[in-house]
């Protein structure tokens, strides 16, 4: 069984996804799979979402919903593809730390806890502080 399951729902997300991709390229889970899903993006979410993942040579699966069914569903359907004994949400416009997933791994299996999580900080009154962050961190 693999290890984590990362799953990324997304919707009309280019401005946030290259960014994203950074991020999860840089997590030091060795042993996890990524899927995405595109919830009907009528924007080119699902081309950036390919060209990142091949720029920094990750595999994904990239799932698609033929029409728009919202976030709830997006989760659910994610949840049904996903492998790992640990599943992890994320969002397109999130940003973390090189070993924040790996840290929630490890304190899940060290603590046995079914639901472990990070503290947050709210960047979305800045964008453009999230894009230098991310292309610096």
């Amino acid at each position: 069984m693999i290890e984590c399951s990362i799953l990324v729902p997304f919707y009309n997300a280019v401005r946030w996804l290259p960014a994203f991709v950074r991020c999860i390229a840089k997590q030091k889970l060795a042993d996890c799979e990524l899927i995405f899903l595109d919830d009907a993006s009528s924007d080119n979410s699902m081309g950036i979402s390919k060209d990142e993942l091949a720029t920094y040579g990750m595999e994904a699966r990239i799932l698609a919903h033929g029409t728009n069914l919202g976030v709830s569903v997006a989760r659910q359907t994610l949840l049904d593809a996903a492998t790992g004994e640990y599943v992890i949400f994320a969002d397109p416009d999130d940003w973390m730390d090189a070993d924040m997933y790996k840290e929630l791994v490890v304190a899940a299996k060290e603590t046995g806890a079914d639901v472990v999580w990070e503290d947050f900080f709210d960047t979305s009154r800045s964008e453009e502080r999230f894009s230098r962050n991310a292309e610096t961190d």
